[in-house]
This record gives C-alpha cells, sequence and structure tokens, in this order.
C-alpha cells in the first residue's frame, strides 16, 4: 500500500487501460494484441533485474500497454457494443478515484529533485535534493551504473552527505568507489 502512496502520480495514468483496450479490441486483431502484448511483457523483464529504463515512464508505458492488451480479450467476450462501451466507463471511471486519491496523496509526501549530475565512463552520480513533507531536505549522492546496453541504468548506491563543502570527495563504502565532485573523478578502491 505504501508503494501505490509513493508512486501515485506515476501510476495514475493506468486509468486509461480499459479504454485504450477497447480501442485494441476494435481495431486489431488478436494475433496482432497477443503480439503487442509479449512485446510489453518482455520489455517490462528488466524491471525484475533492478536495472531501469533511461526514459522514467518507461515501465508505466508498457505497463499501461499490456494491460490494454488484456482488457482487450476481455473485451472480446462482450457480445455487444452498449455493455462494451459502459463496462470500459465504468472499470475506467473507478480506476481514476482509486488512482486518482494515490496521486492526491503523493502530492504531499514530497519530492525528489537532481541539483546536478555527472556522467563519468559507465557511472552517473547525481546530487539529489529529497525534500519530505515537512522538514529539511536531505542531501544525497546517489550512484548509478549503465548495463551494457545503454539504454538500461541501476542504482548502485545512495550516500548521505556529510561535510562535503570542505571536501571533495564522497564516498561510497559498499561499491568501493570514491567520487570527486571537485574535479569530476571516480577512484575504485582496492
Amino acid at each position: 500500500m505504501i508503494w501505490f502512496w509513493e508512486h501515485g502520480q506515476q501510476l495514475f495514468i493506468l486509468f486509461a487501460f480499459p479504454l485504450i483496450g477497447l480501442g485494441f479490441d476494435f481495431w486489431l486483431s488478436e494475433k496482432r494484441t497477443v503480439y503487442i502484448l509479449i512485446l510489453s511483457l518482455v520489455l517490462l523483464t528488466p524491471i525484475l533485474t533492478g536495472y531501469s529504463y533511461l526514459v522514467s515512464w518507461a515501465y508505466q508505458f508498457f505497463g499501461l500497454v499490456g494491460l490494454s492488451c488484456i482488457y482487450s480479450f476481455y473485451s472480446r467476450q462482450i457480445e455487444n457494443k452498449v455493455p462494451k462501451f459502459v463496462s470500459a466507463i465504468i472499470i475506467s471511471g473507478l480506476l481514476f478515484l482509486i488512482l486518482g486519491w494515490f496521486s492526491f496523496m503523493d502530492a504531499f509526501s514530497g519530492s525528489q529533485t537532481a541539483e546536478n549530475d555527472w556522467n563519468i565512463g559507465r557511472y552517473k552520480i547525481e546530487y539529489i535534493r529529497d525534500q519530505g513533507f515537512a522538514g529539511g531536505p536531505l542531501m544525497k549522492y546517489q550512484l548509478s551504473e549503465y548495463g551494457l546496453i545503454p539504454i538500461f541504468i541501476k542504482v548502485v548506491e545512495i550516500s548521505e552527505e556529510r561535510d562535503t563543502v570542505y571536501n571533495c570527495e564522497i564516498p561510497f563504502a559498499d561499491s568501493k568507489i570514491i567520487f570527486n565532485k571537485c574535479n569530476g573523478t571516480i577512484k575504485k578502491l582496492p
């Protein structure tokens, strides 16, 4: 439940999958719908490895397409067009209310913004301002590594900001990497 609370704005678009699925039912053959479903499921598999796409909305898009394909199979079982429309509108309306509530609550949970970022070789370091609902922000450095295919990225480690005003080096202890923010270099420890 907390995951929905924290990702409400990203999930809100999923209210449209019955309407898109209805469109798939009317305009795509069942064979093409199966191909699109298989493709979207294959493109969703990196989520199991901890990698994400560089495009932040890719998982939402592929999930929306996959759910729409599944809904189109349900819609094909209904004979008349009027119940198809009514079913899609009722389900979309309910999802709009439920996911809208989570999106509304997500607006109060705070925000994360990248203040600065560095791309060094296979790594990306972001200086993130994590502002909660109340209080001061938590400033942290996030170390991410690009995958073999450079459209994927994986968060490796997060290091909270300590006294880095007068110190250029940010240690990532688990990864055994030290990032020098002053000259933008990475040093790997043995």
